[in-house]
């Protein structure tokens, strides 16, 4: 399955009538965030084609009440991804779902806001 992604992205990123993509990983699977996932969408993001990091972000509608487990996951996915965006100087595309979602992306990107 990887290798057919793989050249489905570069099939994708060579079609010249692609005029720009996002590249990210969505808040739903955040707990497949590994060191190898940044390296690989830090390698993304150097395309010319990237035009910005997303959609990342906070979808705490999709939680049951109690899982805290996974929202910590996707705290930690889109705080990674930020820093990410960032070093790579790419706007993101955010997911904000849920009232708590809107308070904890605030929290993580004021501090990043800040530094710009």
């Amino acid at each position: 399955w990887q290798l057919s992604a793989t050249m489905a992205l570069q099939r994708i990123l060579a079609d010249e009538s692609v005029p720009g993509l996002m590249f990210g990983l969505h808040p739903q699977g955040a707990g497949l965030w590994r060191e190898r996932v940044a390296e690989r969408l830090r390698g993304y993001l150097k395309s010319e084609k990237a035009v910005a990091l997303g959609a990342c972000g906070l979808d705490f509608a999709s939680i049951k009440d109690g899982d805290h487990d996974r929202k910590i996951k996707q705290m930690v996915c889109l705080e990674e991804q930020l820093k990410i965006a960032v070093e790579c100087s790419k706007p993101i595309g955010l997911i904000v779902k849920g009232p708590e979602a809107e308070k904890e992306v605030l929290v993580a990107v004021n501090p990043i806001t800040k530094s710009a």
